[in-house]
């Protein structure tokens, strides 16, 4: 796996049409030399991996106003771009991505500013797009650029909680490394992450519809289902009181009465009772997903370490 790329992944395990690459033309006695160029760029790198982003970025718009003609300036976007991610600025940060793609000159590395592009993504919260990006990736004749576009999309996988897709992108990419001879993801990692998305999958579905159903059946019941107890004892007496003093009112006086006293309280409470059923559940659910998604990439960061 090559550094750069590695660094994009990392970051993401850790967490339009281009503009013009020049905005100013600046003169040809203040452009660096080429290899001065490279240097600059290389150490507003060096700043972003040391934790220092903002002066990164500081580093790499110089290194852009500086480049001299007809040299090419992705590697500085794709420095900006991870820099602006890490200081959580996704738009700058995507914007950046697509120019690193745009104005990438050799086809090996248009590749690879994609996969960064990919990275930034998913780390900005756009994993959809990210497999948009990915998915033309998996049949590149660069068997290093299939393996990462898989492990990738795997990654996209496990965030959008599609435990069997990123099951099978982490087998297909190392079936790759196996078949290239290129070192990739350890077996023991894939096996392990393969355990945990089984389990994921396996497990059951906790369901917002099927708790708001229990509960209105049975108030409480939704909450209970759902690993809240204190909360469906409340809601279940809770609705239980109301219910029977509604039944007491209707039973000895007229239904106007019962109306305008205690059935409005016993509608508002038995509805907030299956509002909340939904709610705890979708919580709960997501707590879950974000466990195995913790469990997974915890994994893979370790096996890439």
């Amino acid at each position: 796996m090559g550094p750069g790329r590695s660094a994009a992944l990392l970051m993401v395990l850790a967490l339009a049409a281009p503009e013009s690459t020049r905005a100013l033309a600046v003169p040809d006695s203040l452009a660096l030399h080429p290899a001065a160029a490279e240097s600059l760029i290389s150490f507003a790198d060096h700043l972003r991996r040391s934790g220092e982003p903002y002066a990164a970025v500081t580093e790499c718009k110089r290194a852009l106003f500086l480049l001299p003609h007809g040299a090419s300036p992705s590697r500085a976007y794709r420095c900006m771009a991870l820099a602006h991610s890490e200081l959580g600025d996704s738009r700058e940060a995507i914007s950046s991505a697509r120019r690193s793609v745009a104005t990438a000159t050799e086809l090996s590395e248009r590749l690879q500013r994609r996969l960064d592009l990919a990275a930034v993504l998913v780390a900005g919260g756009y994993p959809g797009t990210a497999a948009v990006e990915l998915l033309p990736l998996r049949s590149s004749d660069d068997p290093g650029v299939r393996r990462e576009a898989l492990l990738m999309l795997a990654i996209v996988h496990l965030y959008q909680g599609q435990w069997d897709d990123a099951r099978d992108a982490l087998h297909s990419c190392a079936a790759c490394s196996t078949a290239s001879g290129e070192p990739g993801l350890e077996e023991t990692a894939v096996s392990r992450a393969d355990s945990l998305l089984r389990t994921a999958g396996a497990s059951h579905q906790r369901s917002e519809l099927r708790a708001a159903i229990l509960s209105a059946l049975v108030p409480g019941l939704g909450q209970l289902c759902s690993g809240h107890p204190v909360e469906g004892v409340h809601a279940a007496a809770l609705n239980g009181a109301i219910g029977y003093w509604t039944y007491c009112v209707a039973a000895d006086r007229t239904v106007l009465e019962s109306a305008v006293g205690p059935f409005p309280w016993f509608v508002r409470y038995y509805l907030g009772n299956i509002h909340w059923a939904r709610t705890r559940t979708r919580a709960r659910s997501e707590a879950e997903r974000r466990l195995v998604v913790s469990r997974v990439l915890g994994v893979l960061l370790d096996s890439e370490r």
